[in-house]
């Protein structure tokens, strides 16, 4: 299934999910044309979801994340970090969280 398209996937997948009857499982929405893909974006910024992510349809898997020059543009609506514990608060169930300075620059500690 890698080398197929992004499309064929979509749809090899539709089949998959049809035969599962689980609520954990569910197929995520998508647009085919550029009035569906304004209004689901539309819809989805105006509920506060996460983002929206453009893929061309022959487009085959590519595990990892892909460079800017992909096949695939992600449109966040909100921002992210990432963060890491940089201790333990002794015996407690706490810790103390630090955040990079870009991606090779120092910790910086945001509190325990």
């Amino acid at each position: 299934m890698r080398e197929r398209g992004a499309l064929n996937r979509y749809f090899a997948l539709d089949v998959l999910l049809s035969s599962l009857d689980s609520p954990s499982v569910v197929k995520v929405r998508t647009a085919l044309n550029p009035n569906s893909k304004q209004s689901l974006f539309d819809e989805i910024k105006a509920r506060n979801g996460e983002g929206v992510v453009f893929k061309k349809d022959d487009a085959p898997y590519v595990p990892g994340r892909p460079n800017s020059a992909g096949n695939m543009v992600k449109h966040k609506f909100v921002q992210d970090a990432t963060c890491q514990v940089v201790q333990r608060n002794g015996n407690k169930r706490s810790v103390e969280i630090g955040v990079g300075e870009g991606v090779l620059g120092p910790l910086v500690s945001v509190g325990m």
